[in-house]
């Protein structure tokens, strides 16, 4: 049997014997010594690499036709259905023990071409490879409508290598020069990262469920025990502590009266670090600047007055 595809790829088949397998009735009695093996399980399939596949399985993918090739690959022919059910099109796939390998995908039905049921075929096919640890091949031979099906699994964050040993023809076909496959998909999409918006959005849910006390921040327990508990219990949970404030340090110079000179200091000119006031001793030249201490100054015996404001604050 010879099929050809949208693929542009013709698959020829030989003599092979075709088991016709419902898609949902693996385990299925069948009466006589000619009845196709049973599905296998997660162990069978994983000791015995030759083991008959299930194939890729959804809404939109059912499996029809299992059959064994020569080269102990396995063809599956499976059912595109449409949003109602109906059958749209098909896919056939050959699976060996390393890869899956798409040979064709055809929407037979006009009305249904554009609206993603093909994509949805691949996008079936190359998750049901991945989750069983091995490879998506795409054929040999690369149509255009499916090299744009290609750029768009790529698109979507599908991991798509591209063989270096490929041609191209007059209808946009790629060739593969070596006989491999054209693409090869080897990862699904990563997860994207949420955004700053996002993320703030959420932390401002998370911080709406708790309450402050005593500057910080703890979440009662669904215990009503817990939720009477000061915030210092060890049932509570402490998101984080507010900032607290640090207290200025002292004002050095408060109250002392700038000392007009010609920018040079005299060696008796010293502020009195230790009494924490800008104090300044008597210079050469006999000025004097007021102390800045704020009631008297242990250094120059000074007491200064006070207003009626520091009056009253005293």
């Amino acid at each position: 049997m010879i099929a050809s595809g949208a693929d542009g790829a013709q698959v020829k088949d030989g003599k092979d014997a075709v088991h016709r397998v419902p898609h949902d009735s693996m385990t299925h009695k069948w009466d006589g010594d000619d009845a196709p093996r049973q599905g296998p399980s997660e162990a069978e399939t994983k000791s015995d690499p030759n083991a008959q596949p299930t194939g890729a399985s959804s809404d939109a993918l059912k499996p029809e036709k299992v059959k064994q090739k020569k080269n102990g690959n396995w063809q599956i022919d499976s059912a595109i259905n449409g949003a109602g059910g109906q059958k749209v099109g098909f896919a056939e796939t050959e699976e060996s023990p390393d890869a899956v390998t798409m040979r064709t995908v055809m929407i037979e039905d006009e009305n249904a071409r554009g609206k993603g049921y093909a994509l949805n075929a691949y996008r079936d096919t190359i998750n049901y490879a991945l989750e069983s640890g091995k490879a998506f091949h795409s054929d040999k031979e690369v149509s255009a409508p499916a090299r744009k099906v290609y750029d768009r699994l790529k698109k979507m964050g599908y991991q798509v290598e591209q063989s270096k040993n490929v041609s191209e023809d007059d209808y946009g076909r790629l060739h593969s020069k070596d006989k491999g496959p054209v693409f090869t998909i080897t990862g699904k999409p990563m997860r994207k990262a949420i955004g700053a918006r996002r993320t703030l959005l959420i932390l401002k849910s998370m911080i709406a469920g708790y309450t402050r006390r005593d500057g910080v921040f703890v979440q009662p327990h669904s215990d009503k025990r817990a939720r009477r508990a000061p915030a210092a219990d060890s049932r509570q949970m402490v998101l984080f502590e507010a900032p607290k404030k640090k207290p200025l340090p002292p004002n050095k110079f408060k109250g002392l009266d700038p000392v007009k000179s010609t920018g040079d200091l005299f060696e008796d000119e010293k502020y009195d670090w230790e009494h924490g006031h800008g104090h300044v001793r008597p210079r050469a030249d006999g000025a004097r600047a007021r102390c800045g201490a704020e009631r008297s100054c242990s250094v120059c015996q000074h007491e200064r007055k006070l207003d009626d404001a520091e009056k009253a604050r005293a």
